[in-house]
Parts: structure tokens; sequence; C-alpha cells
């Protein structure tokens, strides 16, 4: 008697930065790739730091799950548990209460290529007010609740950036609240300490005349691994521009935060109770921070375009595992200043 074959598997790892944390599971190839999807909402941002969130989602039935090492688990809802690495505050993945599957982070990926499909759809975009980051990369399908909603319409939330002047301090807060801050805007005729972001030199444009800081998408191998997402938002501020929400200077060990040293001369600073990525700092430019931009309540848009000006494309496009669409995410995000040039 002849056996059936087996269908041959793929599988599938995930893990953190500082590798204490790892997922693994096999899968059918047959039913590889997996759709990618985007999470826009207020708690996703608020929670991971960024713009939105990038998943794929995996039934757990009849694919056992294996966890190596301790996740801390944070609950913002009944109905989802999110799990990151404690140490290196990674985001790797998270589980529905009601549901046999689990959602793992991409960036997390050790491999994307033939495990994640090079499109998908972007959801709770309702969510942003301003469209988020789904105004450079519109070739996927939006939603402004789940996918049982009626799809955005393209030109929906394609609206020019929103001109400073405005309130002179935005309230700034991870998911808990366990970290909480203000950033002051900058006064007429203030200059920063100019500095070279790879991996291109770009202008430091005065803040006095624009009243708002530079902000810039990357997707460098050290800050998609360490977020647990594809594209890290980040906004450039003088440490001194910061405050505790009770007036008092802004340090890297208030409230909840942690550390983790990603690289010599650079630390990641995480909100220890819900993972947020909150700061970015390093050894060759003590008096300027990279913000997380998901954290700040611009109040009229999560793109935060009253406080922030976003520089032209995306850094270290080739170094992300989500190559593809990120790269239409660079092309998008240029364009779309080109536009927002002639317009002016």
């Amino acid at each position: 008697m002849s056996s059936t074959p087996t269908p041959p598997f793929t599988e599938i790892k995930a893990s953190c930065a500082c590798t204490q944390l790892s997922l693994s599971l096999s899968l059918p190839t047959s039913d590889l790739p997996l759709p990618l999807h985007f999470c826009h909402c207020t708690t996703c941002r608020h929670v991971s730091g960024l713009l939105c969130t990038s998943l794929i989602t995996i039934s757990t039935k009849g694919n056992p799950l294996h966890i190596h090492g301790t996740p801390q688990a944070y609950r913002p809802s009944p109905a989802l548990t999110r799990y990151f690495c404690p140490t290196c505050g990674t985001h790797l993945y998270q589980s529905p209460a009601s549901l046999d599957e689990i959602h793992i982070s991409t960036g997390a990926l050790d491999r994307a290529a033939g495990i994640v499909a090079r499109t998908g759809t972007h959801r709770f975009v309702g969510d942003t007010q301003d469209g988020g980051l789904w105004e450079w990369v519109r070739d996927m399908p939006a939603f402004d609740r789940s996918v049982a909603s009626a799809a955005i319409p393209p030109d929906k939330y394609h609206t020019p950036s929103e001109a400073a002047p405005g309130p002179a301090l935005l309230p700034c807060s991870c998911h808990c609240g366990g970290v909480q801050f203000t950033l002051a805007r900058p006064l007429p005729g203030s200059t920063f300490p100019p500095f070279t972001i790879q991996p291109e030199n770009v202008s430091w444009p005065s803040p006095g005349s624009s009243g708002k800081y530079v902000a810039k998408l990357c997707a460098c191998a050290s800050c998609r691994r360490s977020a647990g997402y594809d594209v890290a938002a980040w906004a450039y501020v003088p440490l001194a521009y910061l405050r505790q929400r009770s007036g008092a200077a802004m340090g890297f060990g208030v409230g909840t935060l942690r550390q983790y040293r990603s690289s010599e001369g650079a630390w990641r600073d995480f909100c220890g109770v819900c993972g947020a990525n909150v700061f970015w700092h390093g050894s060759e430019r003590r008096d300027v921070v990279d913000v997380s931009v998901g954290l700040l309540g611009a109040g009229r848009g999560a793109r935060a375009e009253g406080w922030v000006e976003w520089l032209r494309g995306v850094s270290y496009v080739e170094d992300a595992e989500g190559r593809e669409w990120v790269g239409r995410l660079d092309e998008g995000m240029r364009a779309t200043r080109e536009e927002k040039r002639v317009d002016e």
C-alpha cells in the first residue's frame, strides 16, 4: 500500500533584536505567500510608536507555534494580547482572544521572501484623520475600519500639509501612559545642530522658518528588527525641547522607559509595559534625539504635519525585508513631495 505523500512545508521564523525571544512554526508551502496587512488604528500607533503596524495572519489550527524565550504580554483590550521582548522591545506577535490565529510582526521575520505577499490591505485608516502612511502608498486597498467596511476612495484624505503655527506644546505618550512628555514648538530664529542622516546627505532646515521638526521614515535593519515592523517613523528633536508632563527635564530613565543598546554608541528606549518605541539616541549627536512620530498627539492627523516636515523618501530601502512594498512607499513619498512643491 502506497502512503499519501506529505506536502512540502515552509518554516517561518521571527526573532527580536537581541535574539532572546523568537518564534517558529511550519506552514504548507502551498498556503504561501500570506497577505500583508497594515493597521493604522490609534492603539497600534501608540503601542508601536510608528505610523502603522505591518502584520501577517496565520492560523494556529494544525500549525503548532513554538516560542523560545519569555515574552512580555500587554493587553490593550480584552480582545487582543500583544507580545514583545522585555529586553530590546521588539514586537513579535499578537494573539486575538476569540480566534485560533496569531498575527506575526513582519519586521521581525528572519525572511519575508516567499512568505509575505507583495501587496495587502490598509485597515482603520479612518483613525489617522489624514490617511497616515497610506498617503504615500495608495496602490493597496484601504478601509476606514476593518475590511468589512467600504473601501476608501483613492482621493480621500489627499490634503495639503497642515500649516504651522499651532499650539506651543504637543502632548506625547505611549498607549499605557507610562511614558508621557511634551514637545515644544521651535522658537522663531532657532537652529539645530547640523548632522548627516544616512544613507544620503540632506540639508538641515531651520526650524525657525517653518516652525516644524524634520521627520523621516527608516527601513534600516536595526530599526525594523527593534520595532518589529517594516518602517520606523522618527522626528529629530533637540533634547532641550522635550519635557516631562510636570515640566521637568526629560531623561532616558523616566516613567516606564527601558533602554537597549542596539549597536555601539546607539541606544533605543521603549516602554516596559506596552512596548512602545519612544526614542533613539546616539553618542555622535547627544543633543538631538529621534522621537517616534506615532506617539505625537497632534490631533489633526497621524502624520503630524503641523509639527513635522517629512523628508523625501525612505532611508535604507535596501535593508527592507519587504523591499517591494517599501520601494513603492519610497517612490510614492517622493512623488507626493514633488506634487506639494508644484502646488506651492
